[in-house]
């Protein structure tokens, strides 16, 4: 994995080696590795693997961060490493408010409990004649 060199305006005591691609052991989980590797360190620290990031290790620090477009925004991506320039946007994760609002307002209303008992009924009227059509085959190739 890539180390970026550390930006001028992070201080040297908030710079630590911890790479998201391997903390973990061979007989550990994700949440023991995770613990393991940043207990003891800051609740926000920057790591210069994986093409540089702030690492936000505290829940609390994190629900008050997440809001704030000014302090972290989401608009010059969120991939670890960075997306390349020519790769678009990754909308509405990589939007800050209000945008970022103005775009999931659509898919809550799609995805809310409600929405998502209309949908489950449009789909099994769907699909269960297409289901029954296939069952006395006893298979289906569905990739072509």
């Amino acid at each position: 994995m890539e180390v970026q060199s550390v930006p001028a305006h992070v201080p040297p005591g908030l710079v630590h080696d911890f790479d998201i691609f391997n903390f973990v052991t061979e007989d550990e989980d994700v949440h023991a590795g995770w613990h393991r590797q940043v207990n003891g360190l800051p609740d926000l620290f920057f790591t210069p693997h994986g093409g540089g990031f702030w690492v936000v290790n505290n829940a609390d620090l994190l629900e008050a961060a997440f809001p704030d477009g000014d302090l972290f925004s989401s608009k010059e991506g969120i991939g670890v490493p960075p997306s390349p320039p020519e790769i678009p946007a990754m909308l509405p994760i990589e939007a800050d408010d209000p945008f970022h609002k103005a775009l999931r307002r659509p898919l809550n209303l799609a995805l809310s409990p409600k929405g998502v008992v209309a949908l489950s009924e449009r789909a099994r009227a769907l699909v269960i004649p297409l289901i029954e059509a296939i069952a006395p085959q006893g298979q289906c190739e569905f990739v072509n």
